[in-house]
C-alpha cells in the first residue's frame, strides 16, 4: 500500500476565499494555500496501455466512489507521482463529467449523490434510497441479485453511513441509523466490509451497552455470519452463505497506521472472493471516505494521502479487468468537497493546495470507466445516468 511521509505542510493565515488566484510569485503562495510535499515509497502505476476488451457487456461491475473526489482532487493525486508518471485512473480508457445537484437544490450530500449512482433517481438532500414523494428506489444491488450476480459493498466508514446504505436502504434521513441496520441485515447482500459494529449492537438485548462478543448476538440476522477480525474474513467462502465483516466498532481512523482500513488491499481481497464464487457474476461497490473529510477540515496533507491511496484501490480493479477482459470499472466521486484548489507550483512529489470553503459545491465530478461497456459513459452525464447505463448493461447480459 502506498504510505506518504517526509510530510511539511504551511498554513497561511486563513483559507482562501476563492480557488482562483493569481500568484507574485511561484514560491510565495498566497494566504491560505498549504504547500504538501511527500515522498513516495513504492514503484508508480504501470505505465502500459489496458488491452481489457471494451466491447459486449460486462459479467462485473466494479464502482469505486471516492467520497468528496473533484477533479482537482485527481490532478494533486497525480502531482504526487509526478509529471511522468500516470495515476491507474489516468489509465482508464472512457471518461465523462456528472452534474451532481440533488432533487432540492443544486449543491448535495453523500445520501442524495448515492442514491442518484446506485437507484438512478434524484433524491432530497438527506434521502436514501428514497424519492422525494417517498417512494422507495430499487437499487442496483437488487438488480443485480435479480440477474443471479454476487453483490459487496467495501467502505472505510461504517456500513450504514450514506453512500453504502444507498444500496439496500429506504430512508428519509440518513441519521436513522438504528432503521438502515436493519433494513441491511434484511438485504440480500452478499459481503459487507467496513466499520460500524456499534450501530448493530444497539439492536441487541443490550441496547448497545455490550461491547463484547458478536455484533450481532441476539439479533436475527437473515443469514449474515458475523466477522470482526482480519483474520477469519480471509478464511470466509461466499459460497457457505452471506458474511458482514465490520472490523471496527465505528468507522476507521484513516490517520492511524494501525486503525486504518487498507483500502487497496481490501479490494483486492473483496475480489478475489466474489470471482471465486459468483459464476454469473457480481456487483461491487468500494468507497473511500476520507476525502471528504479531509477537505471538510481543510487538511490537505490527508487528502493527498487518502487520493494516492484511492488511486490503489482503483489499480486492483484495473488489474482484475485486464485479467477477466469481463469486467466493468467505473471510478467517480459522489460530490465535489471544499472547492479544492492548485497553485501554480506543481512539481513531482509536491503540490499546493488550497480550500474555498469547508462544505460541498455543486461542481461536476469525474467519472472514468474501463473495460467492458466503458464506451457507453462519455461526454456530460448525470449521476441518474451512472445507475441507468449499468442496469441497462445488466440487462443485456440475460
Amino acid at each position: 500500500m502506498i504510505r506518504l511521509h517526509s510530510l511539511m505542510v504551511v498554513l497561511g493565515s486563513a483559507l482562501m476565499l476563492a480557488c482562483s488566484c493569481v500568484f507574485a510569485s511561484e514560491d510565495k503562495p498566497p494566504a491560505g494555500m498549504q504547500t504538501v510535499q511527500v515522498t513516495i515509497t513504492h514503484a508508480p502505476p504501470a505505465q502500459t496501455v489496458l488491452t481489457c476488451s471494451r466491447t459486449g457487456t460486462p459479467k462485473n461491475v466494479i464502482l469505486l466512489v471516492g467520497d468528496g473526489m473533484g477533479l482537482n482532487d485527481l490532478s494533486a493525486a497525480k502531482a504526487a507521482l509526478g509529471p511522468a508518471a500516470r495515476t491507474h485512473t489516468e489509465r482508464s480508457s472512457s471518461v465523462a463529467l456528472c452534474s451532481t445537484n440533488s432533487a432540492n437544490g443544486p449543491t448535495t450530500d453523500s445520501a442524495a449523490a448515492a442514491t442518484a449512482l446506485l437507484c438512478g433517481e434524484k433524491a432530497n438532500r438527506g434521502s436514501i434510497g428514497q424519492a422525494p414523494d417517498g417512494r422507495p428506489l430499487t437499487s442496483l444491488f437488487v438488480k443485480a441479485k435479480q440477474a443471479g450476480k454476487r453483490t459487496a459493498i467495501l467502505t472505510s466508514d461504517e456500513v450504514t453511513e450514506a453512500t453504502p446504505a444507498a444500496a439496500y436502504a429506504h430512508v428519509a434521513k440518513r441519521g436513522n441509523d438504528a432503521t438502515i441496520a436493519r433494513q441491511l441485515l434484511d438485504s440480500d447482500i452478499d459481503l459487507v466490509i467496513g466499520g460500524g459494529r456499534s450501530v448493530f449492537r444497539k439492536l441487541g438485548p443490550s441496547g448497545g451497552a455490550e461491547t463484547t462478543g458478536a455484533f450481532l448476538d441476539g439479533i436475527p440476522s437473515n443469514g449474515f455470519r458475523p466477522v470482526q477480525d482480519l483474520d477469519s474474513l480471509r478464511k470466509v467462502d461466499l459460497a457457505e452463505g452471506k458474511v458482514m465483516a465490520l472490523l471496527a466498532e465505528d468507522s476507521f481512523d484513516q490517520t492511524s497506521p494501525t486503525n486504518r482500513l487498507d483500502l487497496p488491499a481490501f479490494t483486492r481481497m473483496a475480489i478475489e472472493k466474489l470471482n471465486k464464487s459468483a459464476p454469473n457474476g457480481f456487483l461491487l461497490l468500494v468507497e473511500g471516505t476520507e476525502m471528504d473529510d479531509a477537505a471538510h477540515d481543510g487538511n490537505a496533507a490527508l487528502l493527498l494521502n487518502e487520493m494516492v491511496d484511492f488511486d490503489q484501490a482503483v489499480g486492483q480493479a484495473l488489474e482484475f479487468a485486464e485479467l477477466d477482459k469481463e469486467t466493468l470499472v467505473i471510478v467517480t466521486g459522489d460530490h465535489e468537497t471544499g472547492g479544492v484548489g492548485l497553485g501554480a507550483k506543481v512539481e513531482q512529489d509536491k503540490a499546493q493546495i488550497a480550500f474555498a470553503c469547508d462544505g460541498h459545491t455543486p461542481a461536476l465530478v469525474p467519472l472514468m470507466a474501463t473495460g467492458v461497456g466503458a464506451p457507453s459513459f462519455h461526454g456530460f452525464i448525470d449521476n441518474t445516468d451512472v445507475a441507468k447505463i449499468i442496469s441497462s448493461l445488466m440487462k443485456q447480459r440475460r
